[in-house]
């Protein structure tokens, strides 16, 4: 196809982008049209874990549309919208010294927690090094 100034050019779809989290600390980021359906669900919809508790594949599917499946990728474990920013909460210990009506002192440790951005729609359109995103602590869960 010639790119003929005359002829007519066709609307181009608008675009949404997800970002994947897969295994082994990997980030994805996709781009697909906004008409496209994501689901994320077991590899083999209706299959029965088996009695040796070998845990069922997730998968994730890009869709055209319902008979028209894009991509499937088995390695993810969580996705969202890339316009989406994420904010956590990180706990910090404190000690802080409290004073007894009879005049003893004592501390006790208490936690503090400020929220830290930890996915930020301005690490697109191009996403920086996963390396420089804030990280949970080794003790908390991220969600």
């Amino acid at each position: 196809m010639t790119d003929n100034p005359k002829e007519p050019k066709e609307p181009k779809e608008p675009m949404k982008r997800f970002i994947l989290e897969c295994q082994n600390n990997v980030l994805r980021r996709i781009e697909i049209p906004a008409s496209w359906k994501i689901t994320f669900g077991p590899m083999i919809p209706g299959a029965i874990e088996s009695h040796h508790k070998v845990r069922q594949t997730w998968a994730l599917r890009i869709y055209e549309t319902k008979e028209k499946q894009r991509a499937i990728f088995t390695d993810v474990l969580s996705f969202r919208d890339d316009s989406i920013s994420i904010e956590q909460r990180r706990k910090t210990p404190v000690e802080v010294i409290h004073h007894k009506p009879t005049g003893e002192e004592y501390t006790k440790e208490e936690i503090e927690g400020e929220w830290v951005k930890i996915y930020d729609t301005t690490l697109t359109p191009e996403l920086k090094n996963p390396e420089d995103v804030p990280k949970a602590a080794s003790n908390e869960v991220p969600f």
